[in-house]
């Protein structure tokens, strides 16, 4: 370990906060320093254009990683206050969604269906727009044609549903991925996330009183299915 990587995880720990994994903060330091002796060594201002993108690009991605443990760290923490209001989630979660989904593969589409209810969401929005950007990112990530969002409120609960057509979770994963630091890929995927963001999905419905959970979808592959009182957080 080296020492940034020591004070990193010393800074975690300083304030509570779930530790990395090593490699979470090992990779991007070691590719930041790969391309700073690249950088150095060279005399082509195209090769050192390509440096500085990546360098950018591993910084991004240990802000993120800072960010998402910050976050579910909070949402850790007991005595969360939830901001609870009414919202017209007809009007904000395609908007939400489209942008979470911006990435893709070309020819995926997003299906809404906001049935009733969905014009009159009571919920902390900062958390639950969390949780539908991080369901709609992970989903987007393996949609072959389709994403299908749904949203409806029946026998007192909001029932917010997330399937696509990729290759599904295997059943005996679909309750440890949301745990903090787990992360599951296909083969010749390579990592971009930390496996914080279905922990702080989790957490952010379990605040409102409900709770979420994975299976199969009818599309073919993977179904998120959450829920919480129309009386959240009373």
């Amino acid at each position: 370990m080296n020492i940034h990587e020591f004070q990193a995880k010393q800074l975690f720990a300083q304030f509570g906060i779930p530790v990395p994994n090593g490699k979470e903060i090992k990779t991007p330091l070691a590719r930041m320093r790969f391309e700073i002796e690249i950088a150095q060594q060279s005399a082509d201002p195209d090769a050192i254009a390509r440096c500085f993108a990546n360098l950018k690009r591993d910084i991004t991605a240990v802000d993120e990683l800072i960010s998402a443990t910050l976050e579910y760290a909070i949402l850790e923490r007991a005595g969360v206050e939830l901001k609870l209001a009414p919202y017209d989630f007809t009007a904000l979660l395609p908007p939400i969604a489209e942008q979470a989904a911006q990435d893709r593969a070309p020819g995926v589409k997003l299906v809404y269906e906001l049935g009733a209810g969905a014009t009159d969401v009571v919920c902390d929005l900062h958390l639950i727009e969390a949780a539908v950007r991080n369901l709609v990112q992970n989903a987007a990530r393996y949609a072959r044609s389709e994403l299908r969002i749904s949203l409806a409120l029946a026998d007192g609960s909001y029932r917010l549903t997330v399937d696509d057509d990729g290759p599904g979770i295997p059943a005996a994963d679909r309750e440890r991925i949301f745990n903090s630091f787990v992360q599951l890929q296909t083969a010749g995927e390579r990592s971009g996330h930390f496996g914080l963001g279905l922990a702080i999905v989790r957490r952010a419905f379990e605040w409102h009183g409900g709770g979420i959970g994975a299976t199969a979808s009818a599309l073919g592959g993977a179904r998120f299915v959450a829920h919480w009182p129309l009386a959240a957080g009373h």
